[in-house]
This record gives structure tokens, C-alpha cells and sequence, in this order.
């Protein structure tokens, strides 16, 4: 029965580690196809901690965000986004915005 409940509870701990700790890191560039053609969306660069600075046409703004499973919440003074990281690692936003990794 201990060593159950000893299981059960360094599960429990490793799990609320994960969520804790994930955290994305480097630039991310973004792109959103138009009628056949590609814009440039500007980038996303993930930074210490949980701060992303967001550049759109040379607008720079400091966010904070979130991680919750799949999941990319962006804290705004307008309210939270929230966005997907797909399996691949690019994250979608609204409108078919796509932002991948810059290599």
C-alpha cells in the first residue's frame, strides 16, 4: 500500500514539473499565405523565462506566455491569445498564421 501511494505521488510530482518547466526558446519567423502568396508576419523571440518579443514591421512589444499542453497562451493587456504548437513544432495563430523555427 506505501509503496503504491509512493508511486502515485512521484507521478503526480513529476507531472506538475513538466507543466511547469516547459518553456519555447529561439526565433521563430512567421508567414500567412494570401490568395497564392506568401506574406512575411514578422517574429517571435522566445527569451528567458517566459517572455516572448513579439516584432511585427519593426513594432517590438514584451509579452508573457504560457504553456498548457499543446496549448500557446499569450498574455496581452487585451486578454489572452491563445495559439497551437503543432506536432512539427511550428506554432499556428489566427488567420493562418504560421510561425517556424529560424535555423
Amino acid at each position: 500500500m506505501k509503496k503504491r501511494l509512493g508511486y502515485a505521488v512521484l507521478i503526480a510530482a513529476t507531472a506538475l514539473l513538466m507543466a511547469c518547466g516547459q518553456s519555447l526558446s529561439g526565433t521563430y519567423e512567421g508567414s500567412m499565405n494570401a490568395a497564392g502568396m506568401e506574406m512575411k508576419m514578422g517574429t517571435l523571440e522566445f527569451v528567458s523565462g517566459n517572455k516572448v518579443l513579439v516584432d511585427v514591421m519593426g513594432a517590438k512589444t514584451e509579452l508573457s506566455y504560457e504553456i498548457d499542453g499543446k496549448n500557446l497562451k499569450f498574455i496581452t493587456p487585451q486578454g489572452t491569445q491563445i495559439w497551437t504548437i503543432k506536432d512539427d513544432g511550428t506554432i499556428a495563430g489566427p488567420g493562418g498564421v504560421i510561425y517556424k523555427k529560424k535555423s
